[in-house]
């Protein structure tokens, strides 16, 4: 079984003790895709400098709704400075081949209330700033989901993206959907306080939906309250594969499939072995025939067909067998003649 955790911040400080030792233990298991998000200038480099080091890690770089300037009384000058100084510090990072997304990015009214015009600023030129890049995005909603909506009508999207983490509102999802995102479901729809978690993954298809962690945090049941790893999604897929009536393996396989199409992420395809010698060889001696009796065939005189000349010998026969039966007939007016007699 293949899994891909669509969304995790390995570059967090919480990682900073024993990062690669669980790296090795997570890609030793079932996880073998990671997407390491940033959410700032400075963890966005770092998203991408791990990624590097990881032929199946992937790095998503963008300024997120918390990690703005807040401003009260209205967004000011220097302010709308910062954000484009701070967008062009992401340009630049994305150039990245390992960058598969513009992320995280979004709005967040339950965090931070006084700056939601320089939010929605942020999150209107990143989306130009993906589609500059032709790149996805990666939404963070919280407590926003009708702004959220309204701005990526007003700024479609040409790659699409996913709602990452999403919240269990079902206007929310139906309208993600309806404009052709994904939806990413993390630890929270295992939490027991999660009542509305079972008809909210019943109306996502399985063809629409990913799979994340959020690494280090929303570690899922039985976890929950731990450090969260890619280890743990084990128990988000054991839960949509029971909501669903589907296997495990099907929910896994379908979301790694899902993500990698979303992201671009192409599967390698593994190189021909080189053929044995023998193989080769034998080859090599059935083209030299094959030429060989073709040359033969060339160089052989063509037959020249023999012309049958007409005889008339059949006609004398037919000759003979007309004067037999003539002297027949003859024979027989002279016995009938005698008879009369």
């Amino acid at each position: 079984m293949k899994i891909f955790d669509s969304h995790a911040h390995y570059n967090d400080e919480k990682f900073d003790l024993d990062r690669e030792t669980l790296l090795e233990k997570i890609y030793a298991g079932d996880v073998k895709r990671i997407i390491n998000a940033g959410y700032d200038v400075l963890s966005s480099q770092l998203a991408v400098k791990m990624a590097e080091l990881y032929p199946e890690m992937y790095a998503i770089c963008g300024i997120s709704p918390n990690n703005l300037p807040e401003v009260k009384y209205g967004i000011k000058m220097d302010t709308i400075s910062q954000i484009y100084k701070k967008i062009e510090q992401i340009r630049e990072i994305a150039q990245n081949k390992k960058v598969v997304g513009i992320g995280e990015i979004g709005l967040d009214y339950y965090w931070t209330k006084d700056n939601k015009d320089a939010q929605k600023l942020a999150f209107q030129e990143q989306i130009k700033l993906a589609n500059d890049l032709k790149l996805p995005i990666s939404i963070h909603c919280r407590d926003a989901y009708l702004d959220t909506i309204a701005i990526l009508k007003e700024n479609p999207v040409n790659k699409k993206g996913v709602f990452h983490c999403v919240q269990l509102n079902r206007e929310l999802i139906r309208e993600a959907l309806e404009i052709g995102f994904y939806v990413s479901f993390a630890g929270y729809i295992t939490f027991k306080n999660a009542v509305n978690s079972d008809p909210i993954i019943e109306m996502v298809p399985l063809d629409r939906m990913l799979v994340e962690t959020d690494s280090p945090y929303m570690a899922p049941e039985p976890n929950r309250g731990t450090r969260n790893d890619s280890r743990n999604l084990e128990h988000i897929i054991r839960k949509i594969a029971k909501v669903k009536n589907l296997t495990e393996e099907e929910v896994a396989e379908q979301t790694y499939k899902n993500a990698s199409k979303l992201f671009g992420i192409r599967t390698k395809t593994a190189k021909k072995e080189p053929e044995p010698e023998t193989i080769k060889v034998a080859k090599t001696e059935k083209k030299q025939k094959t030429v060989a009796k073709k040359e033969t065939k060339k160089k052989e005189p063509v037959k020249k067909e023999t012309k049958t000349t007409k005889t008339n010998s059949a006609k004398p026969a037919t000759k003979a067998k007309t004067a037999t039966k003539k002297e027949e007939k003859n024979k027989t007016k002279t016995r009938k003649t005698k008879k009369d007699a």
